[in-house]
């Protein structure tokens, strides 16, 4: 009788099993109205034109080799979708906070009421955000003069501006 039973419930089984599986992606098409990926399901078996759903508001691509969580409706392999991809690049966060990362370490995370951005250049609007001591600020500080006594010319600043007194912030804190 539990033969039978098993037996009758063997393919439910086998249809659950295959709904959700770890993938490892090949390729990416970023071309479409959504992406499209290759993908290896583990033993040889490779699917292509899996579609990626992502969230609204974000997107990205995700490189050759990265992790994927991939469902399987009904179990069948027929029209699997990917709902979910990791990467080793990810920074670590504490509970409640997030971030934004690529696979370079540039990183945007929001811990509790900051924002940290971690990158080499920052561009609003497509413009790069002026640093607030740079170049040109040390030209202007190291050639303006001080009114001296009555007795002397105006000089410059006794101890000039280096390079060591740049900064990459673009804002005062």
């Amino acid at each position: 009788m539990l033969n039978v039973i098993n037996k009758l419930l063997e393919p439910i089984r086998n249809k659950i099993i295959l709904m959700i599986t770890k993938a490892v992606i090949k390729s990416v098409n970023d071309s479409a109205d959504i992406q499209l990926v290759k993908v290896d399901l583990g033993n040889g078996e490779i699917i292509t034109s899996v579609e990626r759903l992502q969230n609204f508001g974000f997107t990205s691509n995700p490189e050759d080799g990265t992790p994927a969580l991939v469902l399987c409706l009904n179990g069948e392999r027929e029209h699997p979708i990917i709902i979910a991809t990791d990467s080793e690049d990810r920074p670590n966060v504490t509970p409640g906070n997030s971030a934004v990362y690529n696979a370079t370490g540039t990183n945007i995370k929001l811990l509790g009421g900051d924002i940290y951005i971690t990158m080499d250049n920052i561009r609003i609007g497509g413009v790069l955000a002026s640093k607030l001591v740079n170049e040109s600020f040390k030209t202007l500080f190291n050639s303006h003069v001080h009114a001296t006594a009555a007795l002397g010319p105006p000089v410059p600043p006794t101890v000039p501006m280096t390079d060591l007194n740049l900064t990459s912030k673009t804002k005062a804190e």
